[in-house]
């Protein structure tokens, strides 16, 4: 277990007398696959703060280790630099193609540091809800290119107007553009056209399942 997870769990029982898992998470509002997460890669800097704030704990010993368990007033991580937020990077990709295998418990391979003024213009109030997943294929070409990253709404979790969403088909992710046509027809869209549009009806339209909703993407031009 990250040594980090377990400074959480020993200040959560000593602290608040919170001895298991289930009610850490509770207390602060992660889910188990994030607990689960954080036992293998490390508590992230939101759950940290999160920790600081309603257990009372420093979130600095938990990151670090160093000074004392319980906050102090003024603590803050020493990692974060000023005017900068972290958001994950998922070990999930989203494919703009044919589909590629999703993960039950995706884990976070990366911490990506943004401009905290940035990322509220763009994303919105609320950036916790914000994920970062990698996209893969070409069916999106155009709009989304092969290794974009996406920043992706994932409390968005069904079909919330047409607008391009990552979407789980049996163990597949994918990233499409989705529209409902006339007739409650679900339209599957690729913005490159050299793929066709599906159009989805019944139970079809009723096992795609909504991860996000796709906000926006990074991408890397490469001219050499």
């Amino acid at each position: 277990m990250h040594k980090s997870m377990e400074r959480l769990y020993k200040a959560a029982k000593d602290l608040k007398g919170i001895s298991s898992p289930s009610n850490l998470g509770r207390a602060i509002n992660a889910s188990p696959q994030t607990i689960k997460n954080w036992e293998k890669r490390g508590v992230s800097k939101e759950g940290m703060l999160a920790a600081q704030r309603t257990i009372g704990c420093s979130a600095v010993w938990i990151e670090t280790g160093s000074g004392e368990m319980r906050i102090s007033d003024g603590i803050e991580l020493p990692t974060q630099d000023p005017g900068y937020i972290s958001l994950d990077l998922l070990n999930v990709e989203a494919a703009a193609g044919d589909g590629c295998n999703g993960l039950e418990f995706p884990e976070v391979v990366q911490r990506i540091n943004v401009l905290e003024s940035w990322a509220h213009s763009a994303l919105g109030g609320d950036l916790s809800r914000i994920k970062l997943i990698t996209a893969h294929g070409t069916s999106m070409q155009g709009t989304i290119e092969n290794g974009d990253v996406l920043f992706v709404d994932a409390t968005v979790r069904a079909y919330d107007g047409d607008g391009i969403y990552v979407i789980t088909r049996g163990n597949d992710v994918q990233v499409k553009r989705l529209q409902k046509l006339h007739g409650n027809v679900l339209a599957i869209i690729s913005d490159n056209k050299a793929y066709e549009t599906e159009r989805l009806t019944g139970n079809e339209a009723n096992s795609v399942i909504v991860c996000g909703r796709v906000l926006g993407a990074w991408s890397l031009r490469k001219f050499w």
